[in-house]
């Protein structure tokens, strides 16, 4: 349980500081970031769910 929180408060100062920071994407560059946004949360979700289901 301490595991997801310290996870969850993570996630939530990662968003806050990208929010933050004037980071631009170029727009040739747009596509590759969203596949790797999909695949970081793809990465994150199975873990999650490995970690509930305890394997």
């Amino acid at each position: 349980m301490q595991v997801i929180v310290i996870a969850v408060a993570f996630a939530i100062l990662g968003v806050i500081l990208g929010l933050l920071s004037p980071v631009t994407i170029p727009i040739t560059y747009a596509r590759y970031t969203a596949v790797a946004l999909l695949a970081a949360l793809d990465s994150i979700f199975g873990a999650l769910k490995a970690y509930i289901a305890g394997t």
